[in-house]
């Protein structure tokens, strides 16, 4: 499944052996081995997690925050071209 890292081009740096490894141990991990890692992250990480839910739910999502700029140019190009 996983090619080996002499069949890679890593021009760029970014299959490196060392992500190519961490690829190849993530595949071969157990589905219950991969949910506790997860829940670990995500506890060891909670007050960052809450911090950023915090900080998007002041400012809105991206996507939101692209829709009202949207909103605005299309309206400030109808004013524009009465």
């Amino acid at each position: 499944m996983l090619k080996e890292v002499g069949t890679y081009r890593v021009g760029d740096g970014w299959l490196t052996p060392e992500r190519l490894a961490a690829r190849k141990a993530a595949l071969e991990r157990s589905p219950e081995e991969t949910e506790r890692m997860a829940r670990q992250w995500e506890s060891e990480n909670q007050g960052a997690i809450d911090s950023m839910n915090k900080h998007y739910e002041a400012i809105g999502s991206m996507g939101w925050r692209i829709y009202e700029w949207r909103k605005k140019q299309a309206a400030a190009n109808i004013n524009q071209s009465h």
